[in-house]
């Protein structure tokens, strides 16, 4: 995929840790489909960040939460909401491990549909919310546009209308 146009940053020589602030940038730059060239220690770095990398998104918990991209890539979206249930030695479970979850694809390939068999257990919080986006942008990474929950008690869970489809958002951790 090409690029739209380029992004050029420069970055204190003084600046820590090269490698790890190179993938912070290249994450947080990722959905918008630009090339990248970073510039640090006077030494340049060009990179077109890959869009679709089938990872899991977890919470971060610090002064608030955060959607955080799993650093390992999955097989199948089932293996990473799977992954998504149980997190890591750094990043927390985005998805209740109680929940019981089966999934399939629509006719068209584009929607995913994600049945969720104890239903009941989710209401409408700040925790739904929150798993519905990571839900969301783990569909994304899967190259889905859209993602309809089904087996929800709740019609409404924060600004989602959980009878119809929800396309999935452009990037995570949206600021208000």
């Amino acid at each position: 995929m090409k690029a739209d146009q380029e992004i050029v940053l420069k970055v204190s020589q003084d600046a820590p840790d090269s490698d790890n602030i190179i993938k912070f940038i290249e994450e947080s730059f990722r959905w918008h489909n630009k090339q990248l060239k970073i510039v640090m220690n006077e030494k340049s770095v060009d990179l077109l960040p890959e869009m679709n990398q089938q990872r899991a998104y977890l919470k971060l918990s610090v002064e608030r939460d955060f959607l955080v991209p799993s650093n390992k890539k999955f097989k199948n979206i089932s293996e990473a909401f799977n992954f998504m249930k149980e997190g890591n030695q750094f990043l927390l479970p985005s998805i209740d491990p109680s929940l019981d979850l089966d999934i399939e694809t629509s006719e068209g390939g584009r929607t995913l549909i994600v049945f969720v068999n104890n239903g009941e257990k989710v209401n409408s919080s700040q925790e739904a919310i929150f798993m519905i986006e990571a839900i969301l942008m783990t569909a994304k990474e899967f190259n889905y546009e859209q993602v309809h929950f089904k087996g929800i008690n709740e019609k409404q869970i924060g600004k989602w209308n959980l009878d119809q489809p929800i396309n999935v958002p452009f990037s995570p951790n949206p600021i208000n």
